[in-house]
This record gives C-alpha cells, sequence and structure tokens, in this order.
C-alpha cells in the first residue's frame, strides 16, 4: 500500500545442516573424523550421518555411540547405540563423522 511490500524480492537461503542452524551440511567441524578412524571401546557423539538406512537404525546426529570392534582388515565395525548393536559396512563408516 505504501511501497513497503517485497512482493518481488527475492530471498536466498544459505544451505543449512539438518537443524537448520550452524555449519552448511557438505562442512563438518575440524575435530570431527570418520567413524573408520575411530579406536575400539571409544565413545564417540555423531556430528553428521548422511545415510539414510543407518539414520533410520538409530545412529542420528548427536546420538552417543561406543565402538566395539573396528579391526583395519574387517570388512564391517561393529558399534553400539544405547542397547542396540550395530555391524556397519566400512564404505557407509566413511561417510560417518564423529567428535
Amino acid at each position: 500500500m505504501f511501497g513497503f511490500g517485497r512482493k518481488n524480492h527475492r530471498h536466498i537461503k544459505r544451505r543449512q545442516g539438518a537443524s537448520g542452524r550452524g555449519r552448511p551440511e557438505g562442512k563438518a567441524c575440524r575435530s570431527c573424523i570418520c567413524l573408520t578412524e575411530s579406536t575400539e571401546n571409544g565413545r564417540y557423539i555423531v556430528r553428521r550421518n548422511p545415510d539414510l538406512k543407518i539414520l533410520e537404525m538409530g545412529i542420528a546426529p548427536g546420538s552417543l555411540i561406543q565402538i566395539y570392534q573396528n579391526q583395519p582388515k574387517e570388512p564391517n565395525l561393529i558399534v553400539g547405540v544405547n542397547d542396540l548393536r550395530l555391524v556397519i559396512p566400512r564404505s557407509i563408516a566413511r561417510t560417518i563423522k564423529v567428535k
């Protein structure tokens, strides 16, 4: 009415993570490591998990996981989330970032 409308104004949204704040989705923090680089009997917090199937199993960003078996010559890792034990292929574990 008075010329203050934004009818033709385009908003450019910055692509952000799942929470809608913080870093863009593609970048992880500098102190994060891949799940394959973790040590056995270590506890870590998940920072990034792009795999939907593993995400539905309970390994979501912010969840606490414990590594039970991580031997470089084995094709799988054994991790625990709460009372659940999961076997994760090493190829997928490379994409999961933990801190």
